[in-house]
Parts: C-alpha cells; structure tokens; sequence
C-alpha cells in the first residue's frame, strides 16, 4: 500500500520537496471501503490534473500525525513497510 509521509504534509507543507502536496489535503469522515469507491474518491480528487513538480502525484486517504483525523492529498507515492519509509 501506498502512503504519504503526512508528518511533511501538515508541519512542512511538502514531502520530498513537493509544495503542492500541502494545498491538496482535505479533512474527510473516513477512507475509501472498497476499490470502486477509492477509484471514485481518485478521479473525484483529480490528482493528476493538479500542475506540481512532483516525482508522482496520486490519491491518498491516510491518518494525520496524530490519527485524529483522516485526510485525502495528492502526494508522491511511498511505499512503507514495517512502519518505515
């Protein structure tokens, strides 16, 4: 699965020197349950047609830093295992 380090999100406004990441994050009640719905959740957000100096800029749906809160961005992807980058 696909992540983003939301610690950059929130307190620096990037991640890996991605700014736009900042400007795309939305507080929502809960993730996407099923494919259909995060596919629909992607094309909703439209990460792709965002204009960013990022390596990749697709959909997220991830716990804030202090998991009281769920959010959507576009940002690079991540692959974390292990809880580590």
């Amino acid at each position: 699965m696909y992540i983003i380090c939301m610690f950059c999100v929130q307190i620096l406004g990037n991640c890996d020197g991605c700014i736009e990441s900042g400007q795309t994050v939305k507080k929502v009640q809960g993730c996407p349950q099923t494919q259909k719905a995060l596919e629909e959740a992607a094309v909703r957000m439209n990460c792709a047609g965002i204009p960013n100096s990022c390596s990749s800029f697709v959909y997220h749906c991830v716990m804030n830093t202090w998991t009281n809160e769920t959010l959507e961005v576009c940002a690079p992807r991540r692959l974390i295992v292990g809880k580590k980058l």
